[in-house]
């Protein structure tokens, strides 16, 4: 049995000593505004920023990488460990583990993970190769 991830279906992703393979992924960023009620019936309008940005990773760990994903996961959260990765051609700067999640078959020699990361610094394109 062979449990090789084809390279061109998913994308590797390292997390301290964990290797996601990514199958999708989704990057969500917004910017939150006020309206605040004056005496005069008018509506006041504040912009109060932009939030953080958040990297949520849909994938899987092999066992044999990685016998107990769930304790590493939670291990690097508690460090509160940052990561500076590269994926799909995006530079994700300073990243921190916000939540997690490890869904796995007792017989599987794979666990199906899903992982939510925090980018408060900056978020650029790499260059092309």
């Amino acid at each position: 049995m062979n449990h090789s991830p084809d390279k061109e279906k998913y994308c590797p992703a390292q997390l301290g000593d964990i290797k996601l393979y990514v199958s999708s992924y989704e990057l969500s960023r917004d910017r939150r505004y006020s309206f605040l009620n004056r005496a005069d019936s008018e509506l006041y309008f504040t912009d109060n920023g932009s939030y953080p940005a958040y990297l949520r990773l849909k994938g899987y760990v092999l066992r044999s990488e990685c016998e107990s994903p769930c304790v590493a996961f939670n291990t690097l959260m508690d460090n509160n460990t940052r990561f500076f990765l590269t994926m799909d051609g995006i530079f994700f700067n300073a990243a921190r583990l916000k939540s997690f999640s490890a869904v796995t078959d007792i017989n599987s020699q794979t666990v199906r993970c899903e992982v939510l990361l925090c980018c408060t610094s900056y978020i650029s394109e790499t260059e092309a190769e």
